[in-house]
């Protein structure tokens, strides 16, 4: 048989280095054991490609959430700058003005009305612990096409003005309305004559992040933040 040539078993691009004549089918089980071999390569790939996938999509997510310091809501619709903040932080702990109100705002171009309320020394129980925030739903020009009770999550954010913006720690609460009628007070469809209550957060930020020389308060400003979900 010498010189004779015999073409490639049709397994050698998988490993099979043989050649003979009618090798294929007299060796069935090598060959079950290249193709069984090659799949396990092709399962490893597969599970590795499948974990950088997940490892990409944990990355894309915790980007999502924090990007550069700053948790990633969706836009808010109020950008609340307070200043000459150190007197009228003086003024609510004398309790000679106790609340901030904010300018009115919409949730969208044809949306609810709101107004925060901000309580810098706290109120109440929560008095010299914690600053307390609040929504407002009051009467706006589009009530008549919204939907009642109100029902999206709302979202408040005091800014930290930190130098190194990775160092930023963001105050941040969200709350979503309990529609029950124990609420209506507080999200049904307000009128001049009888505004809605006020809800929201006692708890919103300790007294120590409001002071002075805390990276919360720069050139005697704070920053709040309101973002209402959209439909």
């Amino acid at each position: 048989m010498s010189g004779v040539s015999f073409p490639d078993c049709k397994f050698a691009p998988l490993g099979c280095d043989v050649k003979q004549p009618y090798h294929e089918d007299k060796r069935p089980i090598k060959h079950l054991t290249i193709l069984n071999d090659q799949l396990r390569v092709i399962q490893r790939a597969f599970e590795k490609l499948t974990d950088d996938e997940n490892e990409q999509a944990k990355k894309f997510n915790s980007y999502k959430i924090s990007v550069n310091g700053l948790r990633s809501i969706e836009l808010p619709q109020l950008i609340w700058k307070i200043e000459n903040w150190n007197e009228k932080f003086r003024m609510a702990k004398t309790r000679l003005e106790q609340w901030l109100t904010s300018p009115s705002f919409h949730s969208e171009p044809f949306g609810y009305r709101f107004k925060a309320l901000l309580a810098p020394y706290g109120f109440e129980r929560t008095y010299g612990q914690c600053a307390s925030v609040f929504l407002q739903i009051i009467e706006g020009p589009y009530d008549g096409i919204l939907r009642w009770p109100f029902n999206r999550k709302a979202t408040f954010m005091l800014y930290d003005q930190h130098h190194h913006i990775l160092q930023r720690k963001n105050y941040c609460y969200e709350m979503s309305p309990n529609i029950i009628p124990e609420n209506d007070a507080f999200l049904n469809r307000p009128t001049s004559k009888m505004p809605n209550l006020p809800f929201g957060c006692p708890l919103f930020a300790p007294i120590s992040s409001l002071v002075e020389n805390s990276t919360y308060v720069l050139n005697d400003t704070i920053w709040i933040g309101v973002s209402i979900e959209s439909n």
